[in-house]
């Protein structure tokens, strides 16, 4: 019988290493966990071979690097682990600055620190895009409130952070009035320098790679479908070549996640920005027959890569939502026996490890869990306060 790969996920978000686990699981994997201090119904999980909790400042502070540091080196020696796998921003980040200290197991396949802040970073990754001829926003650095008088803009405008994830700080602007009290605010609050960025007229993709060294080994590209808790699985060579080109630039290696916009206008698609870790849809492409941390596990050991055959269809996650599976039971809509294939897998899957869901769901029952954020990649309006602002005037 063949020994188990053993590995730690680590993490700052437990719904991420969740995620991470579910696929290192389903390939035969032992999974080990060093997670943030926090409640999570998913550390109940049964796949965790173990669950360690840690504080959450020893991923996020660089004065505990080297605690940090000294406590996995101690765990993979201990329990003999061959993979370190992070699974979010925060993780990886802790294990670039300190990778050469690591001990006793290998990285799963992580970028290096400058590919990492080059496609982190915002700025940086657009004048990336813009040097490999893609597809991008045109997009303004905005380090002082009067530069705004020199852009010339055309409105709607979207806002964004240099280096934030998940849709936070990303706002639409309507107007010039609008965006002047913004960056008002952000240099009064020295949240200052902000990206300006063409607002494109479309729909949102996202387009995911794991990469060996410049080489794309696997790869997903999807439309959400919000409504209905869905992800539509897509190939398409214009999408897919975005991708390719901003990899074999930077001979990136490891897993990165693009979010794209489909300008209806030109009818292309367009570079939005990149993301240097798991996508938060990890799950939903291992349903869909795309496992994409067991093929970093082969690329980690340096083992032979499995066939890659990309998702093409439509998969459902209905949880063990009572109402949900009943719309799935009487929904004669998914005619197509691909869509369905991916479907029957999330329920399965979701179905053997049930308590955890079963917790998420009686959790998100709440009130105050139930203005969950459905919007994905698109940007939400201004707060309230520059609106206001703005009639006064």
């Amino acid at each position: 019988m063949n020994k188990k790969i053993k590995t730690l996920v680590i993490s700052n978000s437990p719904l991420l290493a969740y995620n991470a686990a579910c696929c290192l699981y389903d390939w035969g994997c032992l999974v080990d966990a060093i997670v943030s201090d926090q409640f999570s119904p998913f550390e109940i999980s049964k796949y965790w071979h173990k669950y360690i909790k840690i504080e959450a400042d020893w991923l996020t502070s660089s004065n505990n690097s080297d605690t940090l540091v000294k406590f996995i080196n101690d765990y993979c020696c201990r329990h003999k682990i061959d993979i370190i796998v992070p699974a979010d921003v925060t993780s990886n980040l802790a294990l670039l600055k300190n990778s050469n200290k690591i001990q006793f197991a290998t990285l799963f396949p992580t970028p290096s620190d400058d590919q990492f802040i080059q496609l982190n970073n915002k700025w940086s990754f657009a004048n990336l895009a813009n040097k490999c001829h893609a597809s991008h926003p045109q997009t303004w650095l905005l380090e002082k409130p009067e530069q705004i008088q020199d852009f010339v803009l055309e409105f709607p405008v979207i806002v964004k952070p240099l280096a934030e994830s998940g849709g936070k700080g990303v706002y639409r602007v309507k107007s010039f009035q609008q965006l002047s009290h913004y960056v008002q605010d952000c240099f009064q609050s020295e949240d200052l320098p902000i990206l300006i960025q063409e607002h494109i007229e479309g729909y949102d993709l996202d387009l995911t790679i794991l990469a060996n060294h410049g080489e794309v080994i696997c790869w997903t590209i999807q439309k959400r479908r919000m409504e209905e808790s869905g992800m539509e699985f897509l190939v398409d060579e214009s999408i897919l070549n975005l991708g390719r080109s901003i990899v074999a630039e930077i001979n990136y290696h490891g897993v990165v996640d693009f979010d794209i916009r489909y300008d209806i206008n030109r009818q292309i698609p367009v570079l939005i920005e990149a993301n240097p870790r798991f996508p938060g849809s990890l799950r939903f492409k291992l349903w869909s027959g795309v496992n994409l941390p067991g093929f970093g596990v082969m690329i980690a050991l340096n083992q032979s890569i499995p066939c890659f055959n990309p998702a093409v269809g439509v998969c459902f996650d209905y949880g063990i939502s009572p109402k949900r599976l009943l719309l799935n039971l009487f929904n004669q809509n998914k005619t197509r026996n691909q869509e369905s294939e991916y479907t029957k897998t999330a329920s399965k899957m979701n179905a053997e490890d049930l308590m955890p869901h079963l917790i998420n769901w009686i959790i998100s029952q709440y009130p105050f869990k139930k203005n969950s954020n459905l919007k994905w990649y698109l940007a939400n309006d201004l707060p309230e306060k520059y609106i206001c602002k703005t009639e006064e005037d």
